[in-house]
C-alpha cells in the first residue's frame, strides 16, 4: 500500500491512493545549506508519483525558503495548525458519564464502523474507510474508539502510545451530533488510557473547532505545525 522513500533526512512515502494523507513528507531535517536542493529533489519524487501529497513540518524543521519553494511548485496551505500537549499526571479528566458512551473497537466490523463515522465526519469518500482500517490496524498498539449516543455511532478517535506519549488522532464527530460532548469524550478516553498505560503526556494537532475542547481537557498550545498540500490539476 505504501512505499517508504530511501531519503535518510526525512520521513517520505508514496502510495497509489488519491488522498494527500497517503503520500508525503514529514519533518524534513535537511542539512544546513542543502535545504532548497533537497526539498527540490524530494518534491520531484513526490510529484512524479502523480497522487496528492502533504508536506508537514514543525517548529524545529520549518524553513521559510522551503515553504516559498513549496508554494511556487503549486502546494497550498491553510496556515499553521496548533500542536498541543497535555501532562497526563496533572490534568483532571472528566468522569465517563452523560449520554455519550465510548467503546474500544476490537473486531473488523467495529473498526470499519468507527472509520465510516470518521470518513463521514471529515467529508472523505466512504470507500476510504476500509483503507484507514488497514492502515491503523497495521500500527502496533493502535487504539480505535467509537462514540455512541443512544446506541448510534456518532464519533470516532484513534490513538497510539509510543515512548510514554499518547498520540491522539482522527477525532471526528458527525455534524448532527456536534456540541454534545462527543469529541471531548473520545479524547478524554484516550488520555485516560494513556495514563493507565503509563504515558506521561498526550499530544495532538487541533482544528479550529476542536481547539477549545482540547484546551478544556488540559491541553496547552506548545507549537505550530505547517502543512502544505498538492493536488493534481484536473485535465
Amino acid at each position: 500500500m505504501f512505499t517508504r522513500l530511501p531519503d535518510p533526512d526525512v520521513f517520505a512515502y508514496v502510495s497509489d491512493l488519491p488522498l494527500p494523507i497517503f503520500s508525503g513528507a514529514i519533518a524534513p531535517r535537511f542539512a544546513p545549506g542543502t535545504e532548497l536542493r533537497r526539498a527540490g529533489e524530494l518534491l520531484e519524487a513526490l510529484l512524479a508519483n502523480g497522487q496528492p501529497f502533504q508536506w508537514w513540518s514543525g517548529a524545529l524543521t520549518r524553513s521559510v525558503q522551503v515553504e516559498e519553494l513549496l508554494a511556487a511548485r503549486g502546494l497550498v496551505t491553510e496556515g499553521l495548525t496548533p500542536g498541543m500537549h497535555a501532562d497526563l499526571a496533572a490534568v483532571d479528566l472528566p468522569d465517563q458519564d452523560g449520554p455519550v458512551s465510548v467503546e474500544v473497537c476490537s473486531t473488523d466490523e467495529e473498526w470499519l464502523e468507527a472509520n465510516r463515522v470518521f470518513t463521514e465526519a471529515f467529508e472523505i469518500p466512504a470507500e476510504f474507510a476500509e483503507v484507514f482500517v488497514a492502515v491503523w490496524r497495521a500500527v502496533p498498539g493502535s487504539l480505535q474508539l467509537v462514540a455512541r449516543v443512544g446506541g448510534v455511532p456518532v464519533g470516532a478517535a484513534a490513538g497510539v502510545a509510543l515512548d510514554g506519549v499518547m498520540g491522539v488522532y482522527n477525532v471526528g464527530t458527525l455534524e448532527a451530533a456536534r456540541r454534545q460532548g462527543v469529541g471531548r469524550a473520545t479524547t478524554a478516553a484516550l488520555m485516560r488510557m494513556g495514563r493507565e498505560a503509563g504515558c506521561h503526556s498526550a499530544i495532538l494537532h487541533a482544528s479550529e473547532l476542536g481547539y477549545p475542547v482540547y484546551e478544556g481537557l488540559g491541553f496547552e498550545h506548545v507549537t505550530d505545525i505547517s502543512q502544505y498540500v498538492w493536488l493534481p490539476t484536473a485535465t
